[in-house]
């Protein structure tokens, strides 16, 4: 609100304030908050608040977005306010001014006017602010006929258009207003307000910085309570360490605590306590599934945006598999081609679920905002069978990538020094549960895989383990490698 009204002086000049951060973070709540205390303090020009959900054509598409900001700074000046009577002559002027382009409408109906009345009217009198949320779901009229990748494109043309059309008019001196955008980093966003943007807005990302967690258990608490009070449960309920386990489970993600509180109080079950804990717990069993649905449907329809889903979800396995490993060497491990680097191609949309490092960052981790987001996409909705074999995919599909290095003493893609010494020193330090060994004993591996990992240069990769773990580290992990490999191939020749 600071920023809202001037005493932020350091970012004065900043007229767009894009408050951004992981799906499921409270962007909309929060946006919603902002709108209601500006209206309160005669501060809104005008709102609008995007659903990729909503029935209405209207909420979905950009079509009516500058005509309600106009409507809503209009209507509440008096008729004969200069402002409002030059907006609705510019409107009776060009009747289809609606139907030109985001920029030319902004241009035609709020700045020209602004400017034309500019010694008519003092313009710090009007309002102050418009809040735009869930930019990214805005959707281009018949995207819906459209195949998967035209869809998105059109999608994102049309999301850039609104943000080129609003940082025009704030560019112009005679707009007196400051604009909050709320929505997911995708990429066409990130990169506009990096780019273009980069001198007029000022960034709010919601994460570990804000520290949500206080808020969170204090949205909880109030809740348990009138839980204890309708199912008459006793004081002890839950326990301080269950609510701090589903505010850790949360990740700051209030979407994940109201999903939770919704479910308890909605549910006809006699007494919630053992649908908390199997929620708690990640045993997504058939309730839980059930009650857990609208974050289903969001990190699904996530996923769902990568040009390859089930590629992209392999990876999200891996990583969250061996989450301290750098995103540099989990690309270099996992890439098979040469060309545009894999992770951006595969998790350029999924960076609401998802922290990618910059690509000059080697020592930093990829880092998944929900801590139980592969567990719940696992169990959520999926039969047992299913479940198991989108796990063996997954792992089947590392072994292979593993064993592929073992052979080839390197990685898929050639690397330049020093970069490929690096990734053969740290090869071997894959975690233990993560290993080659881990993986030849668990996932399903043919003969034809084994013997081709039997048949590697032995005394190469004994000499490079020794060299990156030292002498009795290494020759334990070695020993391991050899007793794992051989006892599942002799298992296999039986």
């Amino acid at each position: 609100m600071g920023w809202i009204t001037n005493v932020d002086q350091d970012d004065e000049a900043k007229k767009i304030l894009w408050l951004t951060g992981p799906a499921g973070t409270g962007k909309t709540a929060i946006a919603g908050s902002i709108t209601e205390m500006c209206d309160e303090l005669d501060l809104l020009a005008g709102g609008f608040f995007f659903a990729s959900f909503a029935a209405s054509e209207s909420r979905r598409s950009k079509r009516c977005l500058v005509a309600t900001l106009a409507y809503d700074l209009i209507l509440p000046l008096d008729d004969d306010h200069p402002f409002r009577r030059a907006v609705i002559a510019a409107i009776l002027r060009d009747p289809s001014v609606f139907c030109r382009r985001l920029k030319d409408q902004l241009r035609v109906v709020l700045v020209k006017p602004l400017f034309n009345t500019r010694h008519q009217f003092d313009a710090a009198t009007l309002p102050k602010v418009f809040v735009l949320d869930g930019l990214n779901e805005v959707q281009a009229l018949n995207s819906g006929k459209l195949d998967k990748h035209g869809a998105r494109l059109a999608n994102e043309t049309d999301q850039e258009e609104i943000l080129l059309a609003l940082l025009s008019a704030s560019n112009d001196p005679a707009f007196p207003f400051r604009i909050v955008v709320a929505s997911r980093p995708e990429r066409v966003i990130r990169n506009f307000f990096s780019t273009y943007a980069n001198h007029a807005t000022k960034e709010n990302f919601l994460d570990e910085k804000y520290d949500p967690d206080p808020d969170i258990t204090l949205f909880l608490v109030p809740r348990f309570a009138e839980f204890r009070r309708r199912y008459r449960l006793p004081l002890s309920w839950p326990s301080e360490k269950d609510i701090q386990r589903l505010v850790n489970t949360a990740s700051g993600q209030f979407i994940y605590a109201a999903t939770v509180v919704r479910f308890l109080e909605g549910g006809s079950h006699p007494n919630p306590r053992d649908l908390l804990e199997a929620i708690l717990s990640c045993r997504y069993q058939a309730q839980a599934v059930s009650a857990l649905a609208p974050l289903d449907v969001l990190y699904t329809g996530i996923i769902m945006s990568s040009p390859d889903p089930l590629l992209a979800f392999r990876w999200l396995i891996v990583i969250d598999a061996d989450h301290n490993a750098p995103a540099s060497f989990v690309n270099q491990l996992l890439q098979d081609s040469e060309g545009q680097l894999e992770a951006d191609y595969l998790l350029e949309n999924l960076t609401s679920l998802i922290r990618m490092p910059p690509a000059e960052d080697h020592p930093s981790p990829y880092e998944l905002y929900h801590k139980c987001l592969v567990s719940f996409l696992l169990y959520q909705g999926l039969s047992d069978q299913e479940m198991a074999e989108t796990l063996e995919s997954s792992l089947t599909f590392y072994l292979k990538r593993c064993t592929d290095v073992m052979i080839r003493k390197s990685p898929a893609v050639p690397l330049q020094e020093p970069q490929e010494s690096d990734f053969i020193y740290r090869f071997p330090e894959l975690d233990d549960r993560r290993n080659i060994c881990y993986f030849t004993c668990h996932a399903p591996f043919n003969q034809q895989g084994l013997r081709a990992l039997s048949e590697c240069d032995v005394v190469w990769w004994v000499h490079r383990a020794i060299l990156s773990q030292g002498t009795r580290r290494g020759e334990r992990r070695i020993s391991r490698w050899f007793e794992q490999v051989h006892k599942k191939m002799q298992a296999l020749e039986k």
